[in-house]
């Protein structure tokens, strides 16, 4: 984890002086969206370990602590917004609807596993 923390902050930092340009208001809606759901894919994660499931991604390993995983949601959405200002106003929002979208799915399986 800390890699990726690394390379958030080195993202940053190279592309902060970037000329962005403006983000409309359906853009910014669909990444406080893609926060929401990147951090409710956290929240089910833990119920979903606290009843004795595992986590699928390898990169956080089995079973996370909490601590791992508040920092694997900031990383999430620090990083999907470095790349929707990235791919700039063309692309931005189907980016961001799909970062929803795939959250929305890692939601749905966690909450499976926890209930089933």
């Amino acid at each position: 984890m800390k890699l990726c923390s690394i390379i958030v902050i080195i993202l940053l930092v190279c592309f902060s002086n970037l000329k962005a340009d403006e983000w409309t208001t359906q853009s910014k809606i669909l990444y406080g969206l893609s926060c929401a759901s990147i951090l409710g894919d956290v929240y089910s994660t833990h119920l979903a370990l606290k009843e004795g499931g595992c986590e699928q991604n390898r990169l956080l390993g089995k079973h996370p602590s909490d601590n791992k995983l508040i920092l694997a949601g900031v990383v999430g959405c620090a990083t999907t917004f470095v790349i929707a200002e990235l791919v700039g106003s063309k692309w931005r929002d189907s980016f961001l609807f799909s970062v929803f979208m795939v959250e929305l799915g890692c939601i749905g399986i966690n909450v499976f596993n926890y209930k089933y």
